[in-house]
């Protein structure tokens, strides 16, 4: 009886030590079908991974926002995040369901929230805020989001104005003035 335990202990281990160098290979190849984000046919390049909850796809905000062509704007203060986008504005605020679009209220399924020291937040609801298409391919686990050609450049910054031209006793501001005068 003691020699079939420890023979059976023998083969357990024998069993554990061929199949471990397996394990990485099957954790690297589930890594490698991780999901895929895709802007105008050009994959980005994320420092995190987008991760789904709730069946939502949470992609990293300044990676999303940026591959838009919008502005983003972080307030550690109140935990919110702004992306402007020409005249539209979206506003997030972390692990809150509200959301604002152009001043509007719109009520998330997932709220923004932080992952691994990033702010991840929905990816259909931001690029359809910012006008572009999104479609997900659950086969490859890729989303893919398709803006306008309008949207292909990046949005200026608008020209700065220039300072209001002040005037004493009818002279501009600045004016070098003659001796004659």
């Amino acid at each position: 009886m003691k020699r079939s335990r420890s023979a059976l202990v023998v083969a357990i281990l024998t069993m554990a030590l061929v199949l471990s160098p397996w394990v990485p290979v099957q954790n690297a190849a589930q890594a490698a079908t991780g999901i895929k984000v895709i802007v105008n046919g050009t994959p980005l390049n994320l420092d995190t991974e987008p991760v789904i909850i709730n069946g939502r796809t949470m992609v990293p905000l300044r990676a999303i926002f940026e591959a838009l062509n919008a502005r983003v704007v972080w307030s550690p203060t109140t935990s919110t995040v702004t992306g402007y986008k020409g005249t539209n504005k979206i506003q997030l605020k972390i692990n809150d369901t509200r959301a604002t679009v152009n001043e509007e209220i719109v009520y998330l399924e997932v709220p923004a929230t932080i992952v691994s020291d990033r702010t991840l937040v929905p990816a259909r609801f931001i690029a359809e805020s910012l006008g572009a298409a999104v479609d997900w391919n659950n086969n490859t686990r890729t989303v893919t989001v398709t803006t306008g050609k309008a949207d292909a450049t990046p949005v200026a910054p608008p020209p700065e104005q220039p300072p209001e031209e002040k005037t004493v006793n009818g002279y501009k501001s600045g004016e070098v003035l003659r001796a004659d005068e």
